[in-house]
């Protein structure tokens, strides 16, 4: 999906990506949901630093997603603004984060 410098957000393979991804989206928040109410804190605890981190993560992805879905001009940066630039991130945010092309300050960037 983001293994172009420009990607075709009208290709069906792409908006089939985008709606995967979403879904994955929703399907965490509930998951994470779900967590906040476990009555074993400890298991809460052990997995909440975790959930939290994918969440927001894959929360961010959908939002750069959908505003590549409508096809800012090249030279326009995300404008992510809850975002934090180079935050460090553990496992999982490396891995997505390594996908999306950034510039020096860290805000990604889909330029033609």
């Amino acid at each position: 999906m983001l293994s172009t410098h420009r990607p075709d957000v009208d290709d069906p393979d792409w908006q089939s990506g985008h709606q995967a991804i979403t879904e994955l989206r929703d399907r965490i928040r509930t998951l994470f949901h779900h967590t906040t109410e476990l009555e074993n804190r400890d298991l809460f605890y052990a997995f909440n630093q975790y959930l939290w981190e994918v969440r927001e993560e894959v929360t961010h992805l959908c939002t750069y997603l959908d505003w590549l879905a409508e096809k800012p001009p090249a030279e326009v940066a995300f404008p992510g603004r809850e975002r934090i630039y180079n935050f460090y991130r553990q496992g999982f945010s490396v891995a997505v984060q390594e996908l999306l092309k950034r510039d020096r300050s860290g805000r990604f960037h889909h330029g033609a």
